[in-house]
């Protein structure tokens, strides 16, 4: 648990404990339950995991994702004798369960953040002690509390702390304190979203089958075919690992278990899953603007400024958002995000990037990318959303290359060739 806990409020507890869950969905390989735990057993005291869904930044994909998990969420709650509320007033919750201490789920978006500090002012006012839990990183996000700003650094940083922090969970046993008749008793209404659902599943048992699917179907090609659109060999885990159904921690323990540690494979699969999804946590801690202009390297905010009057094709917002470009391979990633709430890896980076080259400025391609992405992606509104969006229109995390018109020095990219890919997608319609 070192670096993991940060107390918020000096006070001290004697009553019942609530895990306020937002961003780790789950019971299970949960640092946020584990505490929660330990802070109840401390007292002999009740343990309640609540979670408002109406607080969680999250499109219509997200939320019904959130709502599949929560179903399950509950009947794990209750085989393991914990109280479970959904509820949009944790306030009432607390004044009605004789709560005084709370944990809250750790998060660098601004979003979580406001949220975090209003539950503190809260706490201040209410004598209640109040903790936040890192259960999201396998390295503890604020243990790195320098800004760096390359990959390669924020990467040296993690592969150092790895083994550290790389180790097994506990079983989550039945909780001692609870009243079981009190704790079945309690029916939460889950909320119901029929306007647009994914072809993704969510709960920890549908995060953890793609798991083992993955490692048994398409884990020996990771390596070799994960840039290559034409190929399903991709791991599918984001939207289980966005929403906290499913720990990254546990994942790769997994992997690490099941596959020789010199597999290029496996290295490809800690690569992605591990260090640049915590690349990207330590870009939005530390830089407030992780989604404009501002957020961006000098020398790449120089370089996109210098190229501002650069003659280029312009598409509206529509044009853009119903994939009627002339680029045939951008109009099929557009369709399948749109279509599916996913786009695969290599194409999105194409994607991003071609945007700085038919909007009128670098803000108006990040403002686009970002609403595109968040609006409609099952991994969006997510710091690995953000970073890729950063990286790919103004270098973020990136170095600087030959300077071209229009892009300047930012990395250039040209259309993947995937005839595969477009033969499927460029016969769908929005």
């Amino acid at each position: 648990m070192e670096g993991r806990i940060t107390r918020l409020t000096s006070y001290f507890h004697k009553k019942n404990v609530m895990y306020l869950m937002s961003r780790d969905q789950r019971l299970y390989e949960n640092y946020s339950v584990a505490f929660a735990y330990w802070k109840s057993y401390e007292t002999s005291s009740s343990l309640f995991i609540a979670i408002d869904p109406s607080s969680i930044k999250a499109n219509t994909r997200q939320k019904s994702f959130m709502y599949e998990g929560l179903v399950e969420l509950e009947k794990e709650c209750k085989e393991k004798n914990v109280h479970f509320r959904i509820t949009n007033d944790y306030k009432s919750l607390v004044a009605e369960q004789e709560i005084d201490c709370i944990v809250l789920d750790y998060s660098p978006l601004r979003e979580y953040i406001a949220q975090k500090e209003s539950v503190r002012s809260f706490c201040e006012d209410k004598k209640i002690s109040l903790f936040i839990c890192d259960s999201h990183n396998i390295v503890p996000c604020q243990l790195l509390e320098v800004y760096k700003r390359t990959g390669k650094s924020v990467k040296m940083y993690l592969s150092k702390f790895s083994d550290e922090y790389l180790v097994e969970f506990k079983e989550v046993e039945t909780h001692k304190y609870n009243d079981p008749l009190k704790v079945n008793q309690h029916v939460n209404i889950i909320p119901q979203n029929t306007e647009e659902k994914s072809k993704f599943r969510g709960g920890y048992s549908e995060g953890m089958k793609e798991v083992e699917s993955f490692f048994k179907n398409r884990f020996h090609e990771f390596s070799a075919l994960r840039g290559k659109a034409d190929y399903n060999s991709l791991s599918n885990l984001s939207p289980w690992l966005h929403s906290g159904h499913i720990s990254a921690q546990k994942v790769l323990l997994l992997a690490m278990s099941r596959f020789k540690k010199n597999d290029e494979n496996l290295l490809s699969f800690i690569n992605e899953m591990f260090h640049w999804r915590e690349i990207a946590e330590h870009f939005c801690l530390h830089e407030p603007n992780y989604d404009n202009l501002s957020g961006a390297l000098q020398w790449a905010q120089d370089s996109l400024n210098a190229h501002r009057q650069d003659v280029r094709s312009i598409y509206s917002l529509q044009d853009l958002e119903n994939a009627q470009t002339d680029i045939e391979i951008w109009n099929c990633a557009q369709k399948e995000l749109v279509l599916t709430g996913k786009m695969h890896g290599h194409i999105r980076m194409f994607w991003a990037k071609q945007l700085l080259k038919w909007t009128h400025s670098p803000e108006e391609a990040l403002r686009i990318a970002i609403l595109f992405n968040d609006k409609y992606s099952i991994d969006g509104n997510d710091p690995s959303g953000y970073l890729g969006v950063m990286w790919c229109i103004c270098g973020s995390m990136d170095q600087g290359f030959k300077d071209r018109p229009i892009t300047g020095k930012i990395r250039p990219m040209n259309p993947p060739k995937s005839p595969l890919y477009i033969k499927k997608w460029s016969r769908k319609a929005i």
